[in-house]
């Protein structure tokens, strides 16, 4: 193998690993906890939504993200 190949290989092996998630590592917003007093629920159709305890409110968007999150029927 040359040095350049082996430089090359080398590059493309740390590359890859910038996308692993360790178990200590960052998570994706989703992922974190809901914030204090907040619950996720589900209508009958299979849409999530979002209430708020503290001020007694519901709403579409995850208050992690901002977006409304997919799903699937």
């Amino acid at each position: 193998m040359s040095t350049t190949t082996a430089a090359n290989n080398n590059n493309n092996n740390n590359n890859s690993n910038n996308n692993v998630f360790t178990a200590g590592g960052p998570r994706a917003p989703e992922q974190e906890p809901l914030p204090a007093g907040w619950e996720m629920r589900t209508t009958a159709q299979g849409e999530v939504y979002f209430v708020d305890h503290n001020s007694r409110r519901t709403q579409w968007e995850d208050p992690r993200t901002g977006c409304v999150l997919a799903t699937t029927v």
